[in-house]
């Protein structure tokens, strides 16, 4: 009574937390609801859609409202019964039996027995009818018995009618008809109170081989159970048998029959039975029973597994030897003993004389063995299915009677019965496991906790060796199982080896069933030799396996193994066991919804709490909904109330027309961004923000609130006004390396920037251990003359103690001076009261210390990073000015390499974002290239002039974007290099930037006079003609920028020797501005230019790097007022390759693949122009579909020319289509992306490369070359 009370308990408990929750909301969702819902054994799905309806998916209510409610319907599902057990049946079929024994006539028997039926089953009403032969009837048993109604049961009455309309089997009766039975069974109903017996009827006949023997009538006020019927119907069985025995005794009073002497031995079985405390000895009696009574030679118990479709001998007794069985007894298959099967659903019990000559048993000839003669059998039902069978075996002939039919019979009914009890008492125990699991795992926050005492209850109701929880994991296709707890009944752990089995012995079908929501049961019987042999080496015999479902998907499994025998894992167990594993995964899944609840709410509150910007929320009228602390800080608030108190108009706008502007564009266009306006702080300061917001509208347009975020821009404001100050000062004291000029710099800029305050600045001396007063503005040498010192003066040993050691750690020390014990000592602190220390130098090498005293309260962030600013500056001008005299050395050779690393690393790094876009320039230009190749063989003479400027400039583009692209990369052997006449160069360069040097210039009144000295004995160079053109280019756009005043710009050419080696020499002079030693030092570095923005600092990086490539030199000559002269040297040097000329190509069939239809279309017309057959393709596919049907029809293509860059196929996957198509067929690559050919597979598959955009002249030098190299090839084949 104890554990049901708290059962409902606990279910109340449940239910009232769904009830809140379904009014307050969870966090659920209804589809994981419908999941965790259907996930349930049907029997818990039925008992919850009794109690709460068909539409419990569809409540309100979200994953955790099913959740509870769950929880609540398992105890009050298992604890609710109002009906009887199979215990109590027996117990008043026990009764009833020793009364018989004891009183042959049975008068007084059956009286007894109606009584107890309704005393001890609960029943209102219980009536016993008997009737003979003759059809003549009496009632044997009626209670409650009234007064005066006991002659009733001595008065015989008619029952043929009664016989005729008796059902055939038991059934419920109620209303009408159960009152039409009571008055056939009671013909004197006027003395009996029929009115009072309300409710449900049990209507059942007696009969014994056939032969009608009476009714019995059982009537409750509520209805009967189903699991009820089977035990009324056992209950009837016993009556009939006693009826038989009753009736046997008055016609035979002395005989000691067989008959008698069963019955003696039933009974004294029902006395064992009660005796005996377990359920396996109780089922052991009753074999013992049927031994003894039916003098057999041996008796076995046959469990049916339906899952395995499989019969188990689980229980043998007497001759039990294992020489006595035939082959395979311990276990049989349903398919081997389907027909045998089949006859026990029909029969209550099977008897066989002989078994050799009876086809009913024909499958079991092989497995009872030659011994086996006769045969019965009776089946175990429980629920009207067939659980067991009840086997007896003979080896001889054996006639059964009837009474031993009867006997078999009733000991197959008396398992039934007290296998029902044990399963109620089960359910019990499995009850009270149930609730201590629902409240462990509500008194929990963290499942984990909980899972080592679930596993223990569990293992200890079930009576199993071991229990466990796996997670599955996922590991690509394959999941696999990782033990997380494991509980073991004999104290060992089983851990290692149970992670072992898991990872490797379950199968994909296993899992498959895991996934599916269905249970998984392995038995060592089932197995094959193999995996016996492997159980048994870990000494398993049986494993039940669970699954875990979490959110509607498979989580892992509960797994129990049974090592002392084969478990039979019965409906109740699984079912049970079901309903654990769903509170398991309820728990986890609810756990996991509270932690992303959580983490979500702290999430939001550490983004709103600790942002680093102001949060708000504000109504058009003024007033804050919300704010954040930052908000109030930012507003110089120290609390979140003080500023929700403030009206946002008149105390936050310090120009209340910002304000109408802010709402104004609100209204227009709902949002601002970046909206900076002045605010007044708490302190009367002024400050600044910037804001981001929204209107937020309801549903008719009016806008309901302002919603955003503000940013604290004050010290980007006061710091923009010092910041061109700052960078002067540091400018000034990096290019310094004279320690007097640095501090006096550094005095006389902090000065500038804070009249009002004193700088103070001590040098450390170390070997004093004191401080020398280096330097000192006008206030800072008035507040020294107040303490007592002057600058020059030294300072006693340590007196910043015990500051000394923050600042020699680089820490800023903001102090109230006039609070100050140790500087207070020094004398009158003045008008002074807050001061600014800061250590100068490094960790390892301190130098001195900066303080700056103000008259103002403590020092603001803004000035604070200003002045860390300016001390890490003035700190690296000391650290430099210092070592400069003992590292100039080693500096400039440092210095040097940085150079060349810095020139390396900014050229590649030009060079790469100058990839990016060189593919679409070089695209761009090959109809611009095109066009002027072929405008250059037109007649008029004008023309053509353009036309080569046109053709010239393109190509300068071309080499301009590869040598940005390519700064990091030098010159390879592959690259061509031609004769260059840099007299042609000079003056082509000149040409190409007239606008610059004449046009500009006049429109602003300055004349740039040219002038060219170009000396014909130039010795023969080679090179890139583009490259020294364009770097010639920017030497003269360089001279044209530094004469804003005009002047004369140079161009001269000369020879030169210089180390033994002839040289030619270009010379750009111009007579501006000049350039001093430091920028003269620097004007090769990348980027580095003195033309503000309108520089790039790119032209002399540019010259400098093709000066490079042509294994040139570079040398600049300036001076500040006299102009700029800059050299270029060219070693002399003839061509490294013989300039061939282009030689005539016969007409070939050419095939031409580009994605771009321009670039496709040009190079079609100037490869026309020549005489040859063109086909284009616009992408790979159809080009390689175009070349594949050309070579089937005969007219194979004699090149193909391809783009590098195409979608879908590449230029690369062409070339690998076309060479297996076509192996010798040369391919020729064009590229804008400046490809070359590296590695030996893209050296077989591309023949030639042209970078774009392409001239006419190497398009037919590459053909040629191809065709020279085919011609070649095919000769020496010949």
């Amino acid at each position: 009574m104890a554990s049901v009370f708290a059962s409902r308990c606990i279910g109340i408990f449940c239910f009232s937390i769904a009830i809140v929750m379904g009014l307050f909301g969870s966090t659920g969702s209804v589809k994981e609801t419908s999941g965790a819902f259907s996930r349930l054994p049907s029997p818990i799905c039925k008992i919850v859609r009794d109690e709460w309806g068909e539409t419990a998916k569809e409540q309100k209510g979200e994953g955790m409202l099913c959740l509870f409610a769950l929880l609540g319907m398992v105890p009050l599902w298992l604890s609710r019964r109002k009906g009887f057990s199979p215990r109590e049946v027996l117990r008043v079929c026990t009764e009833s039996w020793r009364r018989l024994c004891n009183d042959p006539s049975g008068t007084d028997v059956f009286q007894a027995l109606t009584d107890s039926l309704v005393n001890e089953l609960g029943l209102s009403s219980a009536v016993l009818v008997q009737w003979d032969e003759t059809g003549e009837a009496k009632i044997l048993g009626l209670a409650p018995c009234c007064e005066g109604q006991g002659n009733l049961l001595s008065l015989p009455f008619s029952g043929e009618s009664m016989v005729a309309a008796l059902p055939a089997e038991g059934q419920i009766l109620e209303g009408e008809a159960l009152k039409g039975w009571l008055r056939r069974l009671l013909p004197i109903q006027q003395r009996l109170p029929l009115d009072s017996l309300e409710g449900s009827g049990w209507l059942a006949p007696l009969t014994f081989n056939h032969r009608p023997l009476g009714a019995m009538l059982l009537v409750r006020r509520h209805p009967f159970l189903p699991q009820e019927i089977p035990l009324m119907e056992q209950l009837c069985q016993q009556v009939a048998m006693m009826l038989v025995m009753a009736q046997r005794r008055l016609k035979h009073p002395s005989d000691d029959s067989f008959p008698d002497r069963l019955q003696r031995r039933f009974l004294q079985l029902l006395r064992e039975v009660e005796q005996a405390e377990s359920v396996e000895a109780k089922t052991w009696s009753v074999l013992q029973a049927a031994l003894e009574g039916l003098g057999v030679t041996r008796v076995c118990l046959w469990r049916l597994n339906r899952r395995s479709e499989r019969l188990y001998c689980t229980l043998v007794v007497g001759r039990a030897g294992l020489e006595n069985f035939g082959k395979g007894w311990l276990v049989r298959s349903f398919e081997g003993c389907a027909h045998y099967l089949a006859t026990l659903e029909r029969e209550r019990c099977l008897v066989v004389p002989d078994v050799r000559n009876d086809e009913r048993v024909a499958e079991l000839r092989s497995v009872l063995g030659e011994r086996v003669i006769a045969f019965a059998a009776a089946p175990v039902r429980i629920g009207g299915n067939i659980v067991a069978i009840l086997e007896c075996e003979v080896e001889h002939l054996r006639h059964w009677t009837a009474e031993e039919r009867m006997f078999l019979t009733e000991l197959a009914d008396l398992l039934t019965r007290l296998w029902l009890e044990d399963q109620r008492q089960h359910r019990e125990r499995y009850l009270e496991t149930l609730s201590n699991i629902a409240l462990q795992l509500l008194a929990v926050t963290e499942w984990q906790g909980a899972v080592p005492a679930i596993l223990a209850d569990l293992g200890s109701v079930l009576k199993v060796d071991i229990g466990f929880i796996a997670q599955g994991l996922k590991e690509g296709e394959e999941t696999t199982l990782t033990p997380l707890y494991c509980f073991s009944a004999g104290g060992e752990h089983p851990s290692e080896k149970l992670e072992r089995f898991l990872r490797s012995c379950l199968n994909a079908q296993v899992f498959s069933a895991l996934e599916q929501g269905q249970e998984v049961t392995l038995t060592v019987s089932a197995l094959t030799d193999e995996q016996k042999a492997y159980w048994q080496g870990l000494s398993w015999q049986s494993m039940l396996l669970l699954p875990l479902w979490v959110e509607s998907r498979f989580w892992g499994v509960l797994g129990f193994i049974q090592t002392r025998y084969e478990r039979f894992w019965s409906d109740m167990d699984i079912t049970v066991l079901r309903v654990a594993s769903a509170l398991l995964g309820s728990a986890i899944e609810r756990q996991l919804a509270l932690e992303r609840q959580l983490e979500q709410e702290r999430q939001f509150r550490d983004l709103f709490e600790n942002a680093v910007i102001g949060v708000y929320r504000s109504t058009p009228e003024g007033h804050f909904l919300m704010a954040n602390r930052t908000l109030a800080h930012i507003n110089g608030y120290d609390t979140v109330d003080e500023l929700m108190a403030l009206h946002i108009p008149d105390q936050i706008y310090a120009d209340p027309e910002d304000r109408r502007r802010f709402q104004r564009l609100m209204e227009e266009q709902g949002f601002v961004a970046d909206f900076r306006y002045p605010i007044k702080r708490k302190d009367g300061s002024i400050g600044w923000v910037a804001k981001w917001a929204r209107a937020v509208r309801d549903a008719t347009g009016q806008v309901r609130y302002y919603e955003g975020f503000v940013l604290d821009i004050t010290e980007q404001v006061l710091l923009a006004q010092r910041l061109q100050g700052l960078q002067e000062i540091a400018h000034n004291l990096v290019a310094r390396l004279d320690l007097e000029s640095i501090l006096t710099i550094a005095v006389q800029g902090l000065s500038h920037l804070y009249p009002e305050r004193a700088v103070v600045i001590w040098q450390h001396l170390p070997e004093q251990q004191g401080y020398l007063t280096a330097k000192a503005n006008e206030a800072g040498q008035e507040w020294l003359q107040g303490v007592g010192q002057k600058v020059g003066s030294v300072l006693p040993r340590h007196p910043f103690h015990p500051l000394e050691q923050r600042l020699r750690q680089g820490e800023t020390v903001t102090i109230d001076a006039a609070a100050d014990p140790i500087l207070s000592e020094r004398g009158n602190w003045g008008r002074f009261r807050a001061a600014f220390l800061k250590g100068l130098g490094t960790v390892d090498q301190f130098w001195g210390i900066l303080i700056v005293l103000q008259e103002q309260k403590p020092f603001a962030d803004h000035d604070l990073t200003f002045l860390n600013s300016f001390c890490d500056y003035l700190s690296i001008a000391i650290r430099n000015a210092t070592l400069f005299q003992q590292l100039q050395q080693a500096y400039q050779e440092l210095q040097a390499m940085q150079e060349r690393v810095m020139e390396q690393e900014r050229l590649r790094a030009l060079g790469q974002m100058a990839s990016g876009i060189a593919h679409d320039i070089n695209n761009a230009l090959v109809p611009i290239q095109g066009f002027a190749e072929l405008l250059l063989e037109h007649d008029d003479p004008t023309v053509q002039n353009a036309a080569q400027v046109i053709f010239k400039a393109a190509r300068d583009i071309t080499t301009v974007v590869q040598r940005m692209r390519e700064f990091y990369r030098p010159r390879t052997k592959e690259e061509p290099l031609e004769p260059l006449d840099l007299n042609a160069l000079c003056q082509d360069a000149l040409a190409m930037t007239r606008p610059r040097w004449h046009n500009i210039p006049q429109e602003r009144g300055v004349v740039i006079e040219p002038r060219l000295e170009l000396r014909e004995d130039l010795p023969p160079v080679v090179g890139i003609p583009n490259e020294v053109r364009q770097a010639i280019v920017n030497l003269i756009l360089n001279a044209a920028d530094a004469m804003p005043q005009g002047g004369t710009l140079t161009l001269r050419t000369y020879k030169a020797e210089r180390e033994g080696r002839l040289w030619a020499v270009v010379e750009v002079s111009d007579t501006g501005i000049g350039m001093d030693e430091e920028t003269r030092r620097r004007a090769i570095e990348p980027f580095f230019t003195t033309k503000g923005e309108g520089g790039s600092g790119l032209g002399l990086s540019v010259v400098y790097g093709t000066m490079q490539r042509h294994e040139g030199l570079l040398e600049i000559e300036s001076e500040p007022g006299k102009g700029t002269t800059v050299r270029l040297w060219f070693p002399s040097k003839k061509a490294a390759m013989e300039m061939a000329t282009v030689g005539k190509v016969p007409p070939m069939r050419l095939l031409v693949i580009d994605d771009e239809p321009f670039v496709r279309e040009m190079v079609a017309s100037l490869l026309q122009r020549d005489g040859h057959w063109v086909s284009t393709a616009p992408d790979g596919e159809q080009g390689i579909a175009i070349f594949e049907k050309a070579l089937k029809g005969g007219e194979p293509f004699d090149v193909v020319i391809t783009d590098l860059g195409m979608p879908q196929k590449d230029g690369f996957a062409v070339a690998r289509a076309i060479k297996a198509l076509s192996p010798f067929t040369p391919i020729l690559l064009l590229s804008g992306w400046g490809f070359r050919l590296q590695g030996e597979e893209m050296r077989s598959l591309i023949d030639e490369v042209l970078a774009k955009p392409a001239t006419h002249q190497q398009l037919r030098r590459a053909l040629y070359n191809l065709w020279r190299r085919r011609h070649a090839s095919e000769g020496n084949s010949d």
